[in-house]
């Protein structure tokens, strides 16, 4: 596994223990709830924690479409040929400031 790949299972961990934590903190409140209540509506709570289930896989479904495209824009080497181009015309187009810096450079 190279580095881009331990990178992208690392952010995907961290997606993971993000909502893990938060569907543990909702548990507990109704768990908490059911304690002091055995007959309170949870269904409030448990309403929320299926909604942060699904929105996981929605979550992780996004990350790995991204890294999906990232990946295809990356192996296109005419990417990086209109990138290196349009970074050549803009600082082409710094005129004004390459002309700044030449005379703060020589009188300043």
């Amino acid at each position: 596994m190279g580095d881009r790949e331990i990178q992208q299972a690392q952010a995907l961990a961290q997606i993971r223990q993000q909502s893990e934590e938060t569907i543990r903190q909702l548990t507990a409140q109704r768990n908490a709830s059911l304690a002091i209540n055995p007959k309170a509506d949870t269904s409030a709570l448990d309403a929320e924690i299926t909604a942060e289930k699904n929105a996981l896989q929605q979550r992780l479904a996004n990350q790995k479409q991204y890294y999906g495209e990232v990946t295809a824009m990356q192996s296109d080497w005419a990417n990086g040929a209109i990138s290196a181009m349009q970074n050549w015309a803009d600082q082409g187009a710094n005129i004004a400031g390459m002309t700044a810096s030449a005379f703060t450079d020589v009188f300043g």
